[in-house]
């Protein structure tokens, strides 16, 4: 090959990656800032961490921004960052749900029908992560007692 090719090549690599990267960080940002926050309390959260989807009918339409232990009541507060054109009402209801047996946590939303939520509100409709290790251990359990 010529020295030529060999330089041409390495700039056009250089270039992708540079473009790239700006793609990546773009999409990121714009997202975030453009997101409305929502909080939703839990009892427990296992499996789910942040940056995790937050899904409408199992279309993704945000992420998991924050978890947090209220120090006061335990709670787990899960901070939310939803596209602005979701209208998230007041009645809407939360659940930590996982992909599969070895698969990750998201949270899904089932919108209701009441007053919208105002940006930074507080989703009280949860239904907590379910635990499959506990659940297979209480089963075992129950059938090693009979």
């Amino acid at each position: 090959m010529s020295r030529t090719f060999e330089i041409l090549l390495g700039l056009v690599i250089v270039v992708l990656f540079a473009l790239f990267a700006w793609m990546l960080t773009t999409n990121t940002n714009r997202s975030q800032s453009d997101a409305q926050q929502v909080v939703a309390i839990f009892t427990k959260v296992d499996g789910l961490g942040v940056g995790a989807d937050v899904r409408i009918g199992g279309v993704p339409v945000g992420r998991v921004s924050q978890i947090e232990v209220d120090p006061n009541s335990f709670e787990v507060l899960a901070t939310l960052d939803i596209d602005p054109e979701m209208k998230i009402t007041q009645d809407t209801t939360a659940s930590v749900l996982s992909e599969g047996l070895l698969g990750g946590g998201f949270v899904s939303l089932r919108p209701g029908f009441g007053s919208p939520l105002e940006p930074g509100g507080f989703l009280e409709n949860t239904n907590d992560a379910l635990n499959i290790s506990e659940m297979l251990g209480q089963l075992i359990f129950s059938v090693a007692g009979e």
